[in-house]
């Protein structure tokens, strides 16, 4: 099967040869997670870190699925990090971040999870005084008694601190 033929090259690191099985895969089917999985890898493999965003996006769209569109700010993230980014992958997570935080309708846990990645790029795009209305506004919603659920968002916060150079305020 597929996946096994790219899983080789992949315990391998022939991320070359495992990115063109990848590829194929995916134009079978785009739907299918671990398709979009093996190409990530590939592509991370041969440091092709604004190449993930497209076929994230492609993903996303064909899934529609929040956590999809959390993995393509996962890319996003990744390809500013790594200096592969353009104007054009900023402003794509923004408009994603935006809208589903805005028109998502998203359960609580989601939304968490949303605001987490978000603030990492607006972080790394200097839009720190948004990250913090984002997550404040996030605390006076909260309405979760999961420990974990309520930590990702004091400690997402607290990384905000540390960001805006506050390190006493982050203890």
């Amino acid at each position: 099967n597929l996946l096994s033929i790219i899983d080789k090259y992949l315990i391998v690191n022939d991320y070359s040869n495992a990115l063109i099985w990848s590829k194929e895969l995916f134009k079978l089917d785009n739907k299918y997670q671990h398709g979009i999985v093996r190409l990530k890898k590939s592509l991370q493999g041969l440091g092709k870190f604004n190449e993930i965003v497209n076929y994230r996006l492609q993903y996303a769209k064909a899934v529609e699925s929040a956590y999809a569109y959390i993995g393509v700010l996962d890319a996003i993230q990744k390809s500013i990090e790594k200096n592969q980014h353009s104007s054009y992958e900023i402003n794509l997570a923004h408009q994603i971040g935006e809208d589903l935080l805005k028109n998502w309708g998203l359960m609580e846990n989601v939304a968490i999870d949303v605001i987490d990645k978000y603030n990492k790029i607006l972080v790394l795009d200097n839009k720190i005084d948004i990250a913090f209305k984002i997550t404040e506004k996030a605390f006076t919603r909260v309405k979760t008694t999961n420990d974990e659920r309520i930590n990702k968002l004091v400690l997402t916060y607290s990384n905000l601190l540390v960001a805006n150079g506050n390190y006493e305020g982050a203890n």
